[in-house]
């Protein structure tokens, strides 16, 4: 994920100061959100409910990410990021929960096992997907030279 968000932000004319203080931001309020996430989940144990929500936040959250990274401000790029980061990383838990509660008559072990490494393959390839589609002129293009006088 850091490299993906890393690709991304350098696309937005960011420095790797600014890359870090954001890319910070986005995993303390990924921690936020797990634990508000699983209290919730605890609570109601309503597993539907909650993924929809979590899911529409995630993609209202994407395209307001979208139009602050435009602004160049890091403070309103890491108000961006960690919007998603407390709705993104907050799902992977919910995700394994509910897993492991369809599946019941497997071991919880073996079912977060097959889970973990499927998530894993996957992230992998969605890395390299994405690093390659970032790292393509044809797909994005910013000059970030425009600023320095």
């Amino acid at each position: 994920m850091g490299s993906i968000v890393g690709i991304m932000l350098k696309h937005f004319c960011y420095s790797a100061g600014e890359t870090s203080i954001i890319s910070l931001f986005f995993v303390l309020m990924g921690v936020v959100g797990s634990a508000v996430n699983a209290i919730l989940l605890d609570k109601f144990s309503a597993h539907k409910k909650q993924l929809l929500i979590i899911g529409t936040l995630v993609l209202i959250s994407l395209f307001a990410l979208f139009f602050l990274l435009k602004t160049g401000n890091v403070y309103l790029g890491a108000v961006g990021l960690g919007i998603l980061g407390f709705n993104v990383i907050s799902i992977i838990s919910h995700g394994y929960s509910c897993g492991c509660k369809i599946s019941y008559p497997a071991g919880e072990g073996t079912t977060l096992g097959v889970m973990l490494i499927t998530a894993t393959l996957m992230g992998v390839g969605l890395a390299f997907m994405c690093t390659w589609i970032l790292n393509q002129d044809a797909y994005i293009k910013v000059d970030c030279t425009d600023d320095i006088p």
